[in-house]
């Protein structure tokens, strides 16, 4: 997944995204983010419009490891909460 970005930063909407520094900006805001919640964030951004499954994103974002749904919906809930999303108003990350 990595490689998707390679560490490169890129924008959503008005963020700007550091992958390498696992940071989230915009004007003077600076949101540090877990390295794991970056890793299911690439994956979200490089595929901007389309539904990915849960298992599709514990795959990518936990390769090798047995992790349960809670992992994935607390990352998310965690980046809406970082972008400083509505989960009731999508903005950034909608779920289906």
């Amino acid at each position: 997944m990595a490689a998707v970005f390679a560490n490169k930063s890129f924008t959503i909407n008005d963020w700007r995204v550091d992958p390498e520094l696992n940071r989230l900006s915009r004007a003077a805001e600076v949101v540090k983010i877990d390295p794991q919640n970056m890793k299911v964030l690439e994956l979200l951004a490089s595929r901007p419009g389309e539904v990915i499954s849960q298992s599709e994103i514990e795959q990518i974002a936990w390769p090798g490891v047995i992790v349960t749904p809670n992992s994935v919906y607390q990352s998310i809930a965690q980046l809406r909460r970082a972008l400083g999303d509505d989960r009731s108003q999508p903005r950034y990350i909608e779920t289906i």
